[in-house]
């Protein structure tokens, strides 16, 4: 497990009620806490997990490639983001 793996489990833990529909936490893949993270988290957890933009950009790459439930509204803020700060 690599540090940003580590770092987004600390986040799933620290907010643990926007995994409500999940009995164990530590068997999430690192997308699905990404994906969560965006729709349900607050905006300190947002910014805890793009302090590592290029890790983040991997995740979030992935997650917009395949089929998510991202809305448009977050889907835009985030690409213009990291637009932004790439």
């Amino acid at each position: 497990m690599n540090e940003y793996s580590k770092l987004l489990k600390q986040e799933a833990f620290t907010n643990q009620k926007i995994f409500w529909d999940v009995k164990d936490i530590n068997n999430l893949s690192d997308k699905s806490i990404v994906e969560r993270i965006l729709l349900y988290g607050n905006i300190q957890q947002f910014r805890n997990i793009v302090k590592n933009l290029t890790e983040f950009e991997k995740i979030y790459n992935q997650i917009k490639s395949g089929r998510n439930s991202l809305t448009p509204i977050v889907k835009n803020y985030v690409d213009k983001y990291v637009q932004y700060y790439s």
